[in-house]
């Protein structure tokens, strides 16, 4: 599996920076190569993932930083430490490692999230908590509650209200803040230790000609809106500095991770900048609409091929300014006709070197990364699956022509 995939996945997980950094190292040095296909509306939660994770492969994690709204930030401080320890200790004893809807949201439902999200962060909270169930008999006493045993969200048929959209954003936010809080105390001195330690990196690197931390934040920053259309307003942000490894070629050198995050829509924009020249070693942007997105028929799939291929050019000459020789496609399919729900555009540059970028069929751009054209000429194949048991049956890499 490619660190861009194991970053895809992790980032689904709603955990902090150093979490995520450890788990990507590990993993990626221990998988055999099998990616699971994300289910809708399924995102893992906080404390259990991280649990899970963590458990499976002995590994250390740390505390997210501080909510970026000073609002929010101050409704979450006055939750009484009974609370706090009550909250990670609930979702950690929960069955399921992901969250679950007793039904979708209404496209009015999913407008008035974003609405009242927005809301929230300045300062307008609900009026009263969700109900909490610890049974499936006892939710069935409720039009509206959480099923605390199981993490799902028991929804009426009818629309919720606005207090009760509210009440899940609120519930959400405390959770994650809960679990955090709970993990920072437990592990202290791990943490400043860990702090220290990446400091003293820092500085080395710097005194070896390295950018600042600073400077990776501005290039981030920059190619945010460049390349996502966002600004980053109202998300949590965070970087972190990771001192490289032998182990692949994105980690091959040090390199900043500058990032911003919205845990409620499942929104993750990951910058990988280079410590050592400021260069972009990697972008990805997942998201619950990603992981949601469907692939298209082999047939489909030839059609959009040219449309796209003149956008990743674009991208390459427009906004990475990147000159390139050859160009490639390279995209899985199914057994059934179909095709996963990306395509990925390899360009081999004149340094010898190479990089993708991918695309979702309906021309979204997902990420971009440095690679190794190796991979793809030696009959590289990622095996997935699907909960309705597709199997990938053929990888397509091709050469493109031209224009």
């Amino acid at each position: 599996m490619k660190v861009k995939d194991l970053k895809e996945a992790v980032n689904g997980i709603s955990m902090n920076d150093e979490m995520q950094k450890k788990i990507i190292k590990n993993v990626k040095s221990q998988t055999n190569g099998k990616q699971k296909i994300s289910s809708p509306h399924h995102w893992p939660k906080t404390a259990a993932a991280a649990a899970i994770v963590i458990a499976v492969l002995g590994i250390a994690a740390f505390p997210v930083k501080a909510f970026v709204n000073s609002l929010v930030q101050e409704r979450m401080e006055k939750i009484p430490e009974e609370e706090i320890i009550s909250i990670a200790d609930k979702v950690e004893n929960q069955t399921e490692e992901a969250d679950s809807y007793s039904r979708e949201y209404t496209a009015g439902e999913q407008t008035r999230y974003q609405e009242l999200y927005q809301q929230y962060q300045n300062g307008v909270f609900p009026e009263n908590e969700i109900p909490q169930a610890d049974s499936e008999e006892a939710a069935d006493k409720y039009e509206f509650c959480y099923l605390t045993p199981t993490g799902r969200f028991c929804l009426p048929e009818r629309e919720l209200t606005d207090e009760e959209l509210m009440e899940i954003i609120d519930f959400i936010l405390k959770r994650e803040y809960a679990f955090n809080q709970n993990y920072e105390k437990e592990h202290a001195e791990e943490i400043a230790q860990e702090k220290e330690l990446e400091k003293a990196a820092i500085t080395a690197n710097v005194e070896n000609g390295g950018i600042t931390e600073q400077q990776a934040i501005e290039t981030a920053s920059a190619l945010l809106p460049e390349f996502y259309g966002i600004t980053g307003e109202g998300m949590e942000f965070n970087h972190y500095y990771d001192g490289g490894d032998n182990q692949s070629a994105l980690q091959a050198e040090p390199y900043y991770c500058v990032n911003w995050c919205d845990i409620i829509n499942h929104q993750y924009y990951y910058f990988f900048i280079s410590a050592q020249n400021g260069r972009l070693m990697n972008t990805t942007h997942s998201s619950s609409d990603i992981a949601d997105a469907k692939g298209v028929t082999t047939k489909e799939a030839e059609d959009i091929i040219p449309v796209l291929q003149e956008q990743a050019a674009g991208f390459m000459q427009e906004k990475l300014k990147t000159p390139y020789e050859k160009e490639y496609i390279y995209y899985l399919t199914y057994n059934d006709g179909t095709t996963t729900r990306y395509a990925k555009f390899i360009f081999e540059k004149g340094d010898g070197g190479a990089c993708e970028v991918s695309y979702l069929w309906d021309g979204t751009f997902t990420g971009y990364e440095e690679t190794d054209l190796a991979d793809y000429e030696n009959g590289k194949t990622i095996s997935q699956s699907s909960e309705d048991g597709k199997k990938e049956v053929k990888t397509i890499f091709r050469p493109l022509s031209a224009g």
